[in-house]
């Protein structure tokens, strides 16, 4: 993934992600990611968001995965191997944002992006902070805050915690049934073994 600069005399720069969300060029303020991480399995939460794709497990800390094309009322796809996660920080919670890939991180001056008053678009005007065009293509900056309430997010969290917590439980019964058909089958080697030692007695 390269990484490119709209030059400009004058003027602050910010950095975005930028990725591609069904066909669609939508940059992510750098300063919002944490880290693109691959496409791996997501555990579905039940009772949750239809844009709530489910949870992962990173470094040990549950992340509630949302589906972009989803959220901005797209048609489904397939996954792809350009399919990533782009791990980002809301509400000093890490929320991954499912999208079709990560095309390139840009540099773009603040004169470049402009406000979007008349802009229209089947996303929410509130997670549009602006636009911008990056080789005559047009670019949707997101503001990453208004995809998700700071409420959905805690009940994702609460949600995926309890998933996981039920999995685990369900690991530690199967491998206590599993202890306990072991010691059966070795108490049942063990009556044979005395059986044998009692014909023996008898001869």
């Amino acid at each position: 993934m390269k990484k490119t600069t709209e030059k400009t005399e004058t003027g602050k720069e910010h950095t975005y992600v930028i990725v591609s969300i069904g066909g669609e060029n939508y940059g992510i303020d750098v300063m919002q990611v944490n880290i693109i991480n691959d496409l791996t399995t997501i555990r579905p939460v039940p009772n949750s968001m239809p844009f709530m794709k489910g949870v992962i497990t990173l470094r040990e800390t549950i992340v509630p995965v949302i589906d972009m094309r989803v959220r901005f009322s797209l048609e489904p796809a397939e996954y792809t191997s350009s399919t990533v996660i782009v791990i980002v920080s809301i509400f000093e919670r890490l929320i991954g944002l499912l999208v079709d890939s990560v095309l390139d991180v840009t540099e773009l001056p603040e004169s470049k992006v402009q406000d979007t008053p008349h802009f229209s678009s089947n996303i929410d005007a509130d997670c549009i902070s602006g636009i911008s065009e990056i080789r005559d293509k047009l670019v949707v900056i997101l503001n990453v805050t208004k995809i998700i309430s700071k409420k959905d997010i805690d009940a994702a969290t609460a949600n995926g915690d309890a998933t996981a917590g039920g999995d685990a439980a369900a690991g530690d019964a199967a491998s206590g049934s599993n202890a306990v058909a072991g010691g059966a089958a070795s108490g049942g080697n063990a009556a044979e073994g005395n059986d044998d030692v009692s014909s023996d007695s008898v001869k």
